[in-house]
């Protein structure tokens, strides 16, 4: 079905993301010294044999910047790869799903140098979860190991591109409050700390004064980070 290995390994990236730019792709899965002809190459074969499409719009930024980018995503082939035949590709950039793939692809670098272990980790919807009667969809859920700190980290992220309102934030942390309280070990062994991903120093100031405005005790359960310096924090 595929050329080679690789191939299938571009095709799991992409469905388990959404979406995925040529950067990330290269980041992900060429990362080991391949010649920059080698990830174009693939991803031609893969649009040739309909496991990808290439929405027509090029990007600048984000992973890979340096030069105008496609934006992946399955093909017709690709969707009935993965067991997902019905519906329909989306037409534009989805900016958010990128910025999740972001995040995971820093902690996979972070780790190639040595700083952390990925131990797992899962996108929407397997995030999704029901605890005491709260609705928690966060984009990650990430188990670290941190050798240097000699301890294992649990995080669901929250990568905020600055768009819900206040109120909104509101109930998405009381939420998150709430299953807190309540989760039992059959929810969850180990309750995740939340860490917010935010693009700019105005964002990082409401969320952190919305977080403060809370509940005293609630506060050590979030965090708040700016998006361009994780995930190197987790190593201070």
């Amino acid at each position: 079905m595929f050329a080679t290995d690789r191939d299938r390994q571009i095709v799991q990236a992409v469905s388990r993301f959404g979406q995925l730019t040529s950067g990330q792709i290269s980041e992900l899965l060429f990362h080991d010294g391949s010649s920059p002809t080698r990830p174009s190459r693939a991803l031609n074969r893969l649009i040739h044999s309909r496991h990808l499409s290439r929405i027509e719009r090029r990007l600048r930024g984000g992973t890979g910047a340096g030069s105008a980018q496609y934006v992946y995503q399955l093909g017709t082939q690709g969707r009935k790869y993965v067991g997902r035949e019905a519906g329909y590709p989306y037409r534009a950039v989805h900016y958010h799903t990128l910025a999740i793939a972001d995040a995971f692809i820093g902690l996979k670098r972070l780790e190639r140098e040595g700083g952390i272990e990925v131990i797992g980790m899962a996108t929407e919807p397997d995030t999704w979860r029901v605890i005491a009667g709260a609705d928690l969809r966060p984009d990650l859920h990430v188990e670290l190991s941190v050798p240097s700190r000699r301890m294992n980290v649990s995080l669901f992220l929250e990568i905020d591109m600055g768009t819900e309102r206040q109120k909104q934030l509101k109930e998405k942390l009381a939420r998150y409050w709430h299953a807190y309280q309540h989760a039992t070990e059959a929810d969850m062994a180990v309750y995740p700390r939340v860490l917010f991903l935010v693009p700019d120093d105005e964002r990082l100031r409401e969320l952190t004064w919305l977080i403060n405005s809370g509940p005293e005790e609630a506060k050590e359960l979030f965090r708040v980070q700016m998006q361009d310096s994780f995930p190197e924090l987790l190593l201070s």
